[in-house]
């Protein structure tokens, strides 16, 4: 059931809990309810209940207020508001008291072992009567007989024991573990060869030159080094003869520097080896 089929004609007119007792609701969605409808609601101060049926007080004080509560219909807090006005105390469940069991006899132990008490150790004692030795105890406690203390002799006297003998351990000789032989280094590779340096048409001129060159003689090495304009400009690269062309048709030098990337010297050496 949902706060949709509470009748409007009801809401306003009784608290909201006591409408979603009898509902099986809660207050709060009663509320929900009643507020989206535009309906005032009734303090609990300003609302004066019915007066409570005869089966209903019958059963206050007979049982907790939530189950009168479920078989009445009605809400928890309005039982114990009933109760409370006509000073009903509150339903106490029975508590069953289950009877003491009679106290069990203390054990005791027979006259040769209390005598025994103190002279020996309790462990001893619950051996030679077959009772526990916290029973032996106990019992030496309440008769309020000191505990067996032992001597210093008797302290450092060996126990005699039992001991099993345990067989010779035989060891397998140890055998030096034997390293697999070392595999060969390879041969180093060999390093490749150096790339080949890039030789200008200029460079492989001048080498030319220089193997052509005699030992001495100043003289005969100026012969011998002046290379003839056709042949000198053959070995030229292409970037040399295009700064020589530019040269000879005349364009302005700061142009060339500029474009060509080379400095006077540069161009007044180049021109001087082709005899311009």
């Amino acid at each position: 059931m949902t706060a949709t089929n509470i009748p409007p004609n009801l809401l306003g007119t009784v608290p909201d809990h006591v409408i979603a007792a009898r509902y099986g609701l809660t207050p709060d969605a009663v509320a929900g309810r009643r507020r989206r409808l535009k309906i005032p609601g009734v303090h609990q101060s300003t609302y004066v209940q019915r007066p409570a049926p005869a089966e209903v007080v019958a059963l206050l004080g007979t049982a907790p207020d939530t189950e009168i509560a479920r078989l009445t219909g009605r809400c928890a807090r309005v039982i114990c508001q009933l109760r409370k006005v006509r000073g009903i105390p509150a339903f106490v469940p029975e508590v069953r008291i289950m009877p003491k069991a009679p106290p069990q006899a203390r054990m005791t132990l027979p006259p040769e072992a209390v005598d025994l008490l103190g002279l020996i150790s309790d462990a001893e004692v619950g051996r030679r009567t077959g009772i526990r030795t916290r029973t032996v105890q106990a019992i030496r406690t309440r008769m309020e007989i000191p505990a067996w203390a032992p001597t210093k002799r008797e302290a450092t006297k060996p126990k005699r024991e039992l001991r099993a003998v345990k067989a010779p351990v035989v060891r397998a000789p140890k055998v030096a573990a034997v390293k697999p032989a070392r595999a060969p280094k390879p041969p180093p590779a060999p390093k490749p060869a150096p790339a080949p340096r890039h030789v200008s048409a200029r460079e492989r001129l001048r080498e030319q030159l220089r193997e052509q060159e005699p030992a001495a003689g100043s003289r005969v090495r100026a012969e011998m080094v002046a290379p003839t304009p056709v042949s000198g400009l053959s070995l030229l690269s292409a970037q040399e003869r295009t700064i020589i062309r530019d040269v000879r048709v005349g364009k302005p030098m700061d142009w060339i520097r500029r474009e060509r990337r080379v400095t006077d010297d540069e161009i007044a050496e180049l021109m001087a080896e082709v005899g311009g």
